[in-house]
């Protein structure tokens, strides 16, 4: 399919590599066109965390590739800490295995499991999050790629904290809304310390940048001129 295609958009720029040296494809134009997210519009009041807390969200599949042993490392240091609370949403391979975790070494005062919820539903969460958190592990094809979940973390304008390498640690540095971390926990307990003492108009301004970064170079409207392009030049 890929070399009968007259024009290939990429969702990440690594992607050309991939196909260059894996699929030895290299003879034919590429566009690098991100797939936005699919943002719900939310009549969700948004979650109001208590006092004193510092709050971070993570949303979405929780899986291998995703890292889980980074949050529930966490989660175990966190047990020395205090007003730090980690929420997680979503569902995956290793969800029972983390409500597990959570019960068995009674983490419940640092980590809440909310399980899978809509995308209206969950938007509530990020409003006012004082960081949100994405990962992606490896440093491979897939672990450099850019992952959705980060799009949608930049169009809601809060602070990000990224374990990511190669395409999606390109996007939080030209963002400049976030912290770029490894995969220990010990990494990510560092973050979230830098945010705690951060004022609300400085993780707003952090936010803000990112959203600035996201109507930039991923909103709908920006893919949908990329791809109008590449439809025009391939009729001409």
């Amino acid at each position: 399919i890929y070399k009968k295609a007259d024009h290939i958009a990429l969702g990440s720029p690594s992607f050309k590599d991939y196909f260059h040296h894996v699929l030895h494809i290299d003879h034919m134009p590429f566009t690098l066109v991100v797939q936005p997210p699919l943002i719900a519009s939310t009549n969700e009041e948004p979650v109001v965390y208590p006092a004193g807390t510092t709050n971070i969200v993570y949303c979405g599949n929780l899986g291998t590739l995703q890292n889980l042993d980074q949050m529930i490392g966490l989660a175990r240091l966190l047990k020395k800490e205090q007003h730090i609370h980690l929420h997680i949403i979503g569902m995956g391979t290793r969800m029972d295995e983390l409500k597990k975790v959570i019960h068995s070494e009674k983490l419940e005062e640092v980590i809440t499991y909310h399980g899978p919820m809509s995308a209206e539903k969950s938007a509530a969460y990020y409003l006012h999050a004082d960081a949100l958190f994405v990962a992606l592990k490896g440093n491979d094809w897939v672990g450099d790629t850019i992952p959705n979940k980060l799009i949608m973390y930049l169009a809601f304008a809060r602070p990000i904290i990224a374990a990511l390498h190669g395409d999606g640690a390109d996007v939080v540095r030209a963002a400049s809304g976030g912290i770029l971390i490894d995969e220990k926990p010990q990494s990510l307990l560092k973050a979230i310390q830098q945010i705690q003492p951060l004022s609300q108009e400085e993780k707003k301004r952090l936010g803000q940048a990112n959203r600035r970064y996201f109507d930039e170079h991923f909103s709908i409207e920006k893919t949908v001129q990329k791809l109008e392009s590449i439809l025009v030049t391939l009729v001409k």
